[in-house]
Parts: C-alpha cells; structure tokens; sequence
C-alpha cells in the first residue's frame, strides 16, 4: 500500500541592503549604467533592515514552520564599495531570483505551499514592449534587484504575477510579503529617504529583451 506524500513547505526570501552604485569597474563599466530621463546617472541608496528582516523571518519559519526548503538571497555592505558580503550567486539578481523560482515552481506538487518575501527598493520604471499594461500606463511597479544601476533588469509587477501563476496552475499553496516602495518621494523614520525624490529613470536594450518562458501564459498585474 503507498503512504500518500506530504505537502512540502518552500520558502524564497530576499532582502536587499546594499545597492551597488557608481563605481565602475572591469565587471561593470560605465556605459552599463542606467540613465534617467535627463541623462543623468541613477542611483540608489542603500538600505538598512532588510537583511534583517529576512533573517528574523527564517528564525521565525525555524521556529515553528519546520521542516521546510528555503532559498536565501540576500545583499550586505562590505568593507569594499559596492561589492556585497555573499557570493555572486547569493546576491539577489534578477537571474538569481528566477533561477530560484524555476527551481521551485519545477520541483513543487498540488498540495504544496510556497512563501514569497522581499524586502528592499520599489520604483515605478517605464514599460516594455512585453508589458501587458499597453493602454494608459507610461510606467509600472517594480522590486528594485541590487544590481538595477549596473543596467541589469528588476522585477516587474506583472513578471512576478507571471511567476506565481505558474505555481497556482500547479495547485500550490501561494503567499506573499513585499515590503518595498513604488513611489517617488515615499519616507522612513527620521526623515531617511527610502526610495529617491523625483526619481526616473530609461530602460536600456537588455529590459527589451523576450525571454520567451512565459509564452502562453495568461497576463496579469502585480
């Protein structure tokens, strides 16, 4: 007789502290930056806690939430500028957040629970030609990924609806946290600011780009 398996639990967190900005470099140089609207180069500030934040949540899941699979990225200031403490495949990138959502949404069953959490920058950047969104919206919500400045791609609203669609199809257990700004002009304590004051910035050729994993599957906002 076979013992029916028990759901199992996934956990992907990602909090972003150091945003690496302005110090070009063999690996980045200078004509990889982004720009904003003005020509400008764009930057970001570095944030304090949400490092923290992913490491009170996995001591929390450890607590009472075990056993589960967890994927960790995270990026720490280091004595070096702007170069992070984890190992590049630990930072969250882009590519690292979605290799990590691939693995997972590949090794997921009907029955199983995924949580999502991310903590660092939010921004509303110009649409791309992929962009569901192609009637009144000039811009959309976005998670900030550490490397964005360097001309690398963030998160986009409806590319993380896309993502988790894919585990709803599959009858997994879905759950989000996102704490992060969209907005221009949005504050911390003390008058810090969290994400930048009047801020724009241009997409570059890389956010054009079709990946072509999500072809049929249905559009959606985030």
């Amino acid at each position: 007789m076979e013992h029916p398996v028990p759901p199992r639990r996934f956990v992907q967190l990602v909090g972003v502290d150091l945003y690496q900005n302005r110090q070009p470099n063999e690996k980045y140089p200078k004509e990889g930056w982004r720009t904003s609207k003005e020509g400008n180069l764009v930057s970001l500030r570095s944030l304090e806690g949400c490092v923290n934040d992913v490491e009170l949540i996995q001591g929390f899941l450890d607590d009472h939430f075990t056993p589960y699979e967890r994927s960790i990225l995270t990026s720490s200031p280091s004595k070096y500028p702007n170069i992070p403490v984890e190992e590049e495949h630990r930072v969250p990138t882009y590519q690292n957040i979605k290799r990590e959502f691939d693995n997972i949404t590949n090794r997921a069953r009907p029955g199983d629970s995924f949580y999502f959490h991310f903590s660092g920058h939010g921004a509303m950047v110009p649409k791309t030609e992929q962009s569901p969104f192609q009637g009144g919206r000039t811009d959309e919500a976005s998670l900030l990924t550490s490397d964005y400045c360097y001309g690398k791609r963030p998160v986009r609203g409806w590319k993380l609806n896309q993502w988790l669609k894919k585990l709803d199809k599959k009858k997994v257990q879905v759950i989000v946290t996102l704490d992060s700004c969209y907005a221009a002009a949005s504050w911390r304590y003390e008058g810090t600011v969290r994400s930048p004051e009047n801020w724009s910035t241009c997409n570059l050729p890389g956010d054009e780009e079709d990946e072509g994993e999500d072809e049929g599957e249905d559009e959606g906002g985030g």
